[in-house]
């Protein structure tokens, strides 16, 4: 009887965990090696929104940025700070154009969310006021996607 018990707890708290939480957000993270401007980015446990601040990582002295999210869901909002970001430098994203297939991506200026559509290979976006460019990536909350590459140089504008 006890085991039984045992079981049905461990089942529910598994069910709980996997679920995400409305309204609950936090925090991505990368594999980041010094030097090394190539990882893959992670959500330690189910959210309905995450965010990644790349400037907080060695990522923000890369210009060539080479990223992959594994089984993309939900929201994920992605602030990218370069060396010209310290420099109080404007700059330009340059966004492969493969990146949007599977889901939608938006820039983030000023507050609002604009819809990013192309056909083109690249589509360069501005730095903002604050010299970051902020992109949030929307996908379905089952999985439809196996990996996501989203991969960026940097310019100086």
């Amino acid at each position: 009887m006890v085991s039984i018990s045992t079981l049905f707890i461990l089942i529910s708290i598994g069910l709980v965990y996997s679920v995400p939480v409305r309204g609950e957000s936090c925090e991505a993270k990368v594999y980041s090696s010094p030097g090394v401007c190539e990882s893959r980015l992670f959500i330690s446990k189910p959210c309905d929104s995450a965010t990644l601040n790349l400037g907080a990582t060695d990522f923000k002295t890369c210009t060539d940025v080479r990223l992959s999210w594994d089984y993309p869901t939900n929201n994920l909002t992605m602030i990218i700070e370069t060396p010209f970001t310290q420099q109080r430098q404007p700059y330009a994203v340059n966004l492969d154009g493969y990146w949007v297939f599977g889901g939608t991506t938006y820039r983030v200026l000023d507050g609002k969310e604009i819809e990013l559509k192309s056909d083109d290979k690249v589509l360069p976006q501005k730095s903002d006021s604050n010299y970051q460019v902020v992109f949030k990536l929307q996908f379905p909350p089952s999985l439809t996607l196996y990996v996501l590459f989203f991969n960026y140089n940097v310019t100086k504008v």
